[in-house]
């Protein structure tokens, strides 16, 4: 979905797999018989945390790259250590409803999007919210299909959008990064349904 390069890390967001529950059966006015309905609203996203590429930062960045923290609606998301062909990162999840359905598991849950995701450290002054908009960022209607895939991947590139601001002198609680917080509704070892506040 997106990938963010900074001198301490480099943030990726991809799509993860989602189940679609079945809402049930309903009659068809176009044919004869039935549809089934799917309740798609929900969507899962994963978030990968790596060390900052070689050559374009000092050692002490990255070295600290594991110190930085990760917070969704106020909860630091303990991100689980992983290994995979490109080295070390670490993961975790986050389920959220992307939209309002017309009919759904959910019926008074509305829309979760966009997802606002808060990068910090304890030692640095400055924090970065990531929102991810699940269409243009300005609401508008986009002019036609994209041309080439090229151009798709310039409008998935402009739903995420970057915010440095600096950190309050006394940050709220999970405003901080700096450490998880246990006990938050719908927090798990692999992932945080934000579907639970």
């Amino acid at each position: 979905m997106g990938q963010l390069d900074f001198p301490f890390g480099t943030l990726e967001l991809w799509r993860g797999l989602e189940f679609w529950p079945l809402v049930g059966d309903a009659a068809s006015p176009e044919q004869s018989g039935s549809s089934r309905f799917v309740d798609a609203s929900t969507t899962r996203i994963e978030i990968r945390w790596r060390p900052p590429s070689t050559g374009t930062v000092g050692a002490l960045d990255a070295a600290h790259w594991q110190d930085w923290a990760i917070t969704a609606d106020g909860v630091t998301l303990p991100l689980r250590p992983e290994r995979d062909s490109q080295g070390d990162l670490k993961v975790f999840g986050v389920r959220y409803a992307s939209f309002a359905p017309r009919s759904g598991l959910h019926p008074v849950l509305g829309s979760q999007a966009p997802l606002t995701l808060t990068l910090g450290h304890a030692d640095h002054g400055v924090l970065y919210d990531i929102t991810l908009h699940e269409w243009r960022p300005d609401g508008e209607a986009y002019p036609g299909l994209p041309a080439d895939l090229l151009e798709a991947g310039e409008r998935r590139a402009g739903r995420m959008t970057v915010v440095a601001r600096e950190r309050p002198e006394k940050a709220p609680p999970g405003d901080s990064c700096s450490e998880a917080s246990p006990g938050s509704p719908g927090l798990t070892a692999y992932s945080l349904d934000r579907r639970y506040r």
